[in-house]
Parts: structure tokens; C-alpha cells; sequence
């Protein structure tokens, strides 16, 4: 009997020691990686619910993001934190610790903390009344665009400002089980052919704003028997080489041309084909439509690489370029890129008011829309662009003076991305011959130097890119240009602040369902409920040891 009572010691001793966090991931029906040996996020949907588990290398806290760019500002964030074992529905409007939502709307369902690792699972509607959420919508596949999701992840006892390694930023399908990539697709379509443009050993001059422009001839680059045969190009992908001349490059934009490439620059630009900065993926055409090359159609590309050398480096060289994914099979459509705003940096020079100010550019139907020759066109995608300096945009389709829909971006950051696509570009949009624009760009200039208007990096600039089919013949090589009151465009304005519309309506505390009903949510955290803990880091990791302990013992009295 007493080696009966070692043995049960022996077990005792191992449950008090080797409780670990133990997550059951078959509940989970998805899962992803965010950043390897330090974050993974696993998930199901459930109706209108969303059940979230995150695994996190880190002994204090963990927060979890959905983002509208990459970054905190404008991110609906939910954080846990173990020592008070609190979960904290929040939101950030600058690179600063997170607010506390109005509503918590995040439900914790258990936590546990073991070693270096921190798990935690949860759960929340996917669709919120609450203008401090952001919902969790249809992003199953292509043509809509995967969710924006951020994570951080710490040792301190509350959350804090997290070191660079110690957070991330991907994309993400809720819906679905496609690929988070959009060029996906087409790397495993084995119809596609590809082949790699790249500029070779370009020297990076020595000062802030470089445009080099770089030209390619299609029918010479591929190889092609003859210049009349057409083919669609359906897929751009962009690389940066060597890795480190990330911080050099600005934007590509690519044109193309029906002429030859001439020996020496500037090249003779024809409508532009597609734009990039870095922060964004590429572009991945729908399934209808592909830029025709050849034929009819373009002869050559012209790439304009906008470099930035702000701080005066030295020998550096570049050989960065894009691959382009293409087919003989012509599909049903040409695309085109409609440039909607200051296209041509009209405003090239104007200062901006420093502090708050807001640039106002319509755009009337004749300088667009009314040289379409069909009634209607498709969109697929759009990009926001602006510099630095820009804080808010939005672009406004109206129909006979009425709004046919906003495409915005609320907290625009050119260091997180130099572009700013919609996720509501893909989900129908349409153009009619006779709409017209409003495009709104917002800035925030502080500092002792005076922002301009211009081309230049520490310039600004207010474009939409709007990327459609069929292609039409809109003059100025598909150029919309703002409208001039005596042959001016008009002038930024001081404003007393931005008015966004995340974060800044009364919260309801309310969740909505996919059904219409209506439940409460609680309200702000303030200290933790008594019984926080028992759903906490004891709930798992503790309650089921302690119970276990008592029955030990009971078992080794009873054999003593």
C-alpha cells in the first residue's frame, strides 16, 4: 500500500507541476500563423459569431486587432491581460495604448498562461452597432478582400509599447478557406504563363525625390513570333531586390505605350496600366478581364520607379521590378485605370496650411464619365493616394447631383501603406456614363518646413486610382481632372480638426445579428468582476488541478 501511496504522490506532484496551456484546436475549424514560434490565431463561425483562440509567446498580455490599414490608428482592438486577468475591448485612433470601448462586446471564455506561452479564447459578434468595432463581413474569396488583422504581444504586467518584433500585421480570411493571398490564384493556375520585368543595376542618386523610368519592349521580352497576335496580362506581382532598398522605394507606376521604346529617357507614356507602393500585395485582374498587349492592343511598358533617398546613401544599386501573369486566351474584357482628381499634380507648388486642412476637388462628368461609349462600366479596385501628410480621404460617386455611394479611408497612413484600397471596391461597384466625383484628401502639417503640394517625397498629392472594364476612351489617357474656377484649381483649407467616423458616434451597446435580433452587451470594464477569474487563467490551468487535488488526497488517506 505505501508504494500504492508514492505513486499517487508521484501523480499529485505531476498535476501541481505540469499543467500547461493545453488549447483543444479541434473546436477550431481554422487557423494561421501570424508570426512563426511567437503568434498564432485560431477560429470557427458559428451563425453570427465569431470564436477566437489566440496562442501568443508572451507571459503579460496579449491584444488581438482588426485593422483598417496596417496600423494601430483606426484598429478595433481586444486585449487580455494576465496578471488582472481582464479582457478589454478597445480602440486606438494614434500609435498610443488602446481605449476602452463603451461596450465591451468581446466575451472571454477561458485563458491560461504556462511557461513563455499565453492563450487565450473568445468570442464576439460579427456584426456590431458599436462605431468603436469594426464587423467581421463576407472576405470568403477573390474578388473581396481579406480582413486586415493585427497583433501584439508582451511580459509586462499591463499592456505597453511592444518592441518591433513583438507584433504583426496580415491578412486574413474569416470566411471561407481560400487563400489569404489575391495572387494566389494565379500562381496555381498552370494556364498562366509569367516572366520577371526588373531594372538592372540602376544606381539610387544621392538626393530625396528620383523618377527613373525604365521601358520594355513586350513582343522582344517574351520572345513572340509577331507583334499582331494579342494576349491579356492578368496578374501583377512586385518584388524589391536587394530586400533592404525597401526604405528607397516609393511607388512603381507602370504606363503603357504603342510606340517603340526610345533610346533615352523621358519615354512617351501612354494610359497607365497599374500603380503599387510598398505595403500592398500586387494586383490580381478578375477573372472577365486582362490588359491587352500586342495586337491591338499595347506594345510597350513603361515603368516609373519613384525613388526615395531622403538620408543621402551612398552606392546604392537596384534591381527591383514585377512579374507579370499572362494569357494567349483573351478574356472578355480590356481593363483600363481611370486617374480621378489631380492626376497631373496641377497643384503642384500650393502650400498646405499647416496643422489641420482639407482639399475639396470635383470632378465633373465631362472631364470623366461622359466620354464612355457604353452606358456602364465595372470596378474592381480602388486606390486612395496620397503623401505624408495625408490623414483622411474619400471619394464620392454622385449620379444627377445625388450620392451613389463613398468610398473612404478614415485613418490613412502613408507609412504603413502608400495606397489605400477599399475592401467596398469589391462588392459591385459600378460607373455610368454622366456620374461625376468628389475626391477629398485631409492633412495633418506640423513641423517648421512647409508642406507643397508637388512630385517630390516630402510633397503631397490627392488621387483616386480606379481600376475598371471595359476599357473606354476617356480623354488624356483615362485622366479625370478636378474642375478650375478661372483656370485654378481650388485651394486646401484650414480646418479645426478631421472629422472621422470610426470611433466618434455614440455607442449603442448593442450588438446586431445576421437575423435583425438585438442583445445588450456590458459595459466598461472598471475593476474585474468577482467571478473574471474563475473564467480566467484559473478557470483551466487551476480549477481542474485543484479538483483533482482533492481527490489525491482523499485517495491517499484512504490507502494509508
Amino acid at each position: 500500500m505505501a508504494r500504492q501511496a508514492v505513486a499517487i504522490v508521484l501523480a499529485l506532484t505531476c498535476l501541481l507541476s505540469c499543467a500547461s496551456a493545453a488549447l483543444d484546436t479541434s473546436k477550431y475549424a481554422r487557423s494561421k500563423v501570424l508570426k512563426a514560434d511567437a503568434m498564432k490565431m485560431y477560429w470557427r463561425i458559428e451563425g453570427d459569431t465569431v470564436h477566437l483562440a489566440v496562442e501568443a509567446t508572451a507571459t503579460g498580455w496579449v491584444g488581438f486587432g482588426l485593422g483598417e490599414t496596417t496600423g494601430m490608428a483606426g484598429a478595433d482592438i481586444v486585449y487580455y491581460e494576465a496578471a488582472s486577468s481582464k479582457l478589454i475591448d478597445s480602440y486606438a485612433v494614434s500609435h498610443a495604448k488602446p481605449t476602452a470601448d463603451s461596450c465591451q462586446d468581446w466575451n472571454l471564455i477561458s485563458a491560461e498562461k504556462s511557461g513563455d506561452k499565453l492563450v487565450v479564447e473568445m468570442s464576439r459578434r460579427l456584426v456590431s452597432t458599436d462605431t468603436q468595432d469594426r464587423n467581421i463581413t463576407n472576405d470568403a474569396a477573390a474578388p473581396l478582400l481579406p480582413t486586415t488583422v493585427i497583433a501584439a504581444w508582451g511580459d509586462t504586467a499591463e499592456i505597453a509599447y511592444h518592441c518591433s518584433e513583438c507584433r504583426v500585421a496580415v491578412a486574413v480570411r474569416f470566411f471561407g478557406t481560400g487563400d489569404d493571398s489575391r495572387l494566389a490564384g494565379l500562381k496555381a493556375d498552370t494556364t498562366l504563363k509569367q516572366h520577371v520585368l526588373n531594372v538592372n543595376n540602376k544606381a539610387i542618386a544621392v538626393q530625396e525625390t528620383q523618377y527613373a523610368e525604365f521601358c520594355f519592349d513586350v513582343q522582344t521580352l517574351l520572345g513572340r513570333n509577331d507583334s499582331t497576335t494579342p494576349m491579356h496580362v492578368v496578374g501583377f506581382e512586385p518584388f524589391i531586390n536587394p530586400a533592404s532598398n525597401k526604405k528607397y522605394i516609393h511607388h512603381y507606376t507602370l504606363y503603357g505605350s504603342s510606340q517603340a521604346c526610345p533610346d533615352t529617357e523621358p519615354y512617351n507614356k501612354g494610359p497607365m496600366v497599374w500603380v503599387w507602393a510598398p505595403g500592398s500585395e500586387g494586383n490580381a485582374l478578375p477573372p472577365e478581364a486582362g490588359v491587352r498587349m500586342l495586337g491591338t492592343g499595347l506594345k510597350t511598358l513603361i515603368l516609373q520607379i519613384h525613388y526615395d533617398n531622403k538620408k543621402g546613401d551612398k552606392d546604392q544599386v537596384d534591381n527591383s521590378g514585377f512579374r507579370i501573369f499572362y494569357t494567349d486566351t483573351l478574356r472578355a474584357y480590356d481593363a483600363g485605370v481611370l486617374q480621378i482628381g489631380d492626376p497631373d499634380v496641377q497643384l503642384s507648388d500650393q502650400a498646405l496650411p499647416s496643422g489641420s486642412s482639407k482639399l475639396t476637388l470635383s470632378v465633373a462628368a465631362d472631364s470623366c464619365t461622359n466620354d464612355f461609349a457604353v452606358a456602364e462600366v465595372q470596378v474592381f479596385a480602388q486606390f486612395l493616394h496620397m503623401h505624408q501628410a495625408g490623414a483622411r480621404m474619400q471619394s464620392t460617386q454622385l449620379r444627377a447631383g445625388s450620392v451613389v455611394r463613398k468610398d473612404f479611408v478614415d485613418f490613412y497612413d502613408f507609412k504603413q501603406s502608400g495606397a489605400f484600397e477599399p475592401p467596398s471596391s469589391a462588392t459591385g461597384v459600378t460607373l455610368q456614363k454622366g456620374d461625376s466625383f468628389l475626391v477629398e484628401c485631409w492633412y495633418e502639417s506640423a513641423g517648421s518646413s512647409q508642406k507643397r503640394f508637388g512630385l517630390g517625397s516630402s510633397d503631397e498629392m490627392c488621387i483616386n486610382f480606379v481600376f475598371y472594364y471595359p476599357l473606354q476612351p476617356v480623354s488624356s489617357n483615362n485622366k479625370c481632372h478636378a474642375s478650375k474656377t478661372n483656370n485654378l484649381l481650388p485651394q486646401a483649407e484650414a480646418i479645426t480638426g478631421i472629422e472621422r467616423i470610426f470611433s466618434t458616434q455614440p455607442a449603442s451597446c448593442s450588438v446586431t445579428s445576421v437575423s435583425g435580433s438585438v442583445s445588450r452587451t456590458t459595459p466598461p470594464p472598471t475593476t474585474p468582476p468577482p467571478n473574471q477569474v474563475s473564467a480566467g487563467i484559473r478557470a483551466k490551468g487551476g480549477g481542474m488541478v485543484f479538483g483533482s487535488v482533492i481527490a489525491l488526497f482523499a485517495a491517499v488517506f484512504w490507502v494509508l
